[in-house]
Parts: structure tokens; sequence; C-alpha cells
């Protein structure tokens, strides 16, 4: 196989090379509880589906059907949960 030549490449300085590096540790510290998390919301998505103003143990479920009014997509609705840990300021993510 012939060598292959990229080039310079992208100069990075120091500074944005550490924050990337410290990002980069980060994201693959946490990947298992990720994987967990995204596991974890996929099951309770049907699971609370419908469900509105409950309380379950330390949660607060929420939820209303979302109705889509553009052309495109119209009369295409779906149902949008929101689960707020009780004593937890709640954000408007």
């Amino acid at each position: 196989m012939a060598d292959i030549d990229f080039g310079d490449g992208l100069v990075i300085d120091d500074s944005k090379r550490e924050k990337i590096e410290g990002l980069l540790s980060i994201k693959e510290s946490n990947k298992d509880a990720y994987t967990a998390y995204e596991r974890a919301n996929k099951a309770l998505k049907p699971l609370v589906k419908e469900v509105s103003n409950t309380i379950i143990g330390n949660y607060m479920i929420d939820g209303k059907w979302i109705e889509i009014e553009d052309r495109v997509q119209q009369g295409y609705k779906y149902w949008k949960s929101k689960i707020v840990k009780l004593g937890e300021v709640e954000s408007d993510d």
C-alpha cells in the first residue's frame, strides 16, 4: 500500500486541544451510563403515554397530545411527556 500524504493537517492550539481531550474523556467514561439511560428512556415512553398529572414515587409525570398543524403533516399528533423528580427545579428544555 502506498503512503498517503494528508498535508500539514489542522493546527489546534493547546488550550483547545486540552478542552477537546477532556470532553472526549468525559464522553468515553459516561458511555455505559448513557446507554443505560437511553434504554430506560425507550422503555419508559410507551409506559407513560397518556399518563398525566400523576405522582409515582419521587416523580411527577405529566403529558399532553401535541398536534402538528403544518400542511405536510396535517392531522399528525404525538404524546409529549414531562417527567420531573420532585424537589428539583424545572427547566424549560
